[in-house]
């Protein structure tokens, strides 16, 4: 499980996005799209919040996926 501390007074999706992400392995605009119900530019915007805090990091196999980084423990 990925911990990531993540406090964002701006969007209180923040903490829901890493568990979805955290559930699906992966990371996509549409993946947020569809499950917190939100429109594109949200979900672009909390997916660039997760990159920046070290969530996901860009897929090198597809263009606009996102990869779980896993906690190395």
């Amino acid at each position: 499980m990925v911990k990531a501390k993540i406090t964002t007074w701006w969007d209180p999706a923040c903490q829901k996005a890493v568990e979805i992400v955290e559930k699906a392995g992966k990371c996509s605009t549409e993946i947020l799209m569809k499950r917190l119900r939100v429109g594109y530019c949200r979900a672009d915007f909390l997916v660039g919040i997760l990159q920046r805090s070290g969530v996901i990091s860009e897929s090198s196999s597809r263009k606009g996926t996102y990869e779980l980084i896993k906690d190395k423990r």
